[in-house]
């Protein structure tokens, strides 16, 4: 399955589509990675500016919220196992 070649990646954070078994990912990956579902897969298949057009405001707001948001998570992992 292709869980076990992200494991063997090892990446800090990864996004899944909507359909995805969270718990599975979890269980595979371990709950020391930033994991993110319901990411719109038709962005990659028809573009960004397919799904945002006329929104780039909102877009852009949403990236500050999950950048800031990734980083807020990242650190207190950090501040936990370390």
């Amino acid at each position: 399955m292709f869980m076990d070649d992200i494991k063997i990646l090892n990446p800090d954070g990864i996004s899944f589509e909507a359909s995805t078994d969270l718990d599975e990912v979890i269980r595979t990956l371990g709950k020391d990675k930033i994991i993110e579902g319901n990411i719109d897969c038709r962005i990659i298949e028809n573009g960004i500016r397919t799904i945002f057009s006329g929104k780039w405001d909102e877009l852009r707001k949403r990236l500050k919220i999950f950048l800031v948001l990734s980083f807020v998570v990242r650190t207190a992992l950090t501040t936990i196992y370390l």
